[in-house]
C-alpha cells in the first residue's frame, strides 16, 4: 500500500485531524509542518512560569524545553523570556505537535487503494 502525499509531494507524517472545510489537503510532511508552525509550535502546548495555572518545566533548558521568543506580528504579540512562556521540545529541539493533528512516523498510509495483497489472497482462495 502507499502513503498518503504532502501537498509537497513528501510522504505525510501529520494530519489535521478536524480536517479543512474547504476540502484542501489535511495531510502533510514533517518539514511542512513545521515550516507552517515557524518553530514556535501550538500555543495548545504553551505553558507559563507566571500566574494562577504557573508551571515550572522539568529538565534542562534548550534540551527538553525552551522559552517561547516572538517578535510579534498580526497573530501573536511580542514574546520575550521575561513573559515566561515556554514548551517541552522533542529530541530534535522541536515543540510537539498541536494536539489537534494525528501523527504517524511512517506516514500514513493511502486506503483509498486497492489492498493487493488481500485481492491477490482472495483470488488464491477462488481459484
Amino acid at each position: 500500500m502507499s502513503k498518503i502525499k504532502c501537498d509537497c509531494g513528501q510522504i505525510a507524517k501529520y494530519c489535521y485531524a478536524p480536517g479543512y472545510g474547504d476540502g484542501s489537503n489535511s495531510y502533510t510532511c514533517e518539514k511542512c509542518y513545521f515550516e507552517f508552525r515557524n518553530d514556535m509550535g501550538c500555543s495548545c502546548n504553551w505553558e507559563c512560569i507566571h500566574g494562577e495555572t504557573a508551571l515550572d518545566p522539568e529538565g534542562e533548558e534548550n534540551v527538553d524545553w525552551r522559552y517561547i521568543i516572538h517578535e510579534g506580528d498580526e497573530h501573536y504579540p511580542q514574546m520575550t523570556v521575561q513573559d515566561g512562556y515556554w514548551q517541552y521540545i522533542d529530541e530534535k529541539g522541536r515543540p510537539y505537535p498541536c494536539v489537534e493533528y494525528d501523527v504517524e512516523e511512517e506516514g500514513f498510509e493511502n486506503d483509498d487503494e486497492p489492498d493487493d495483497e488481500f485481492w491477490q489472497s482472495m483470488r488464491q482462495d477462488i481459484l
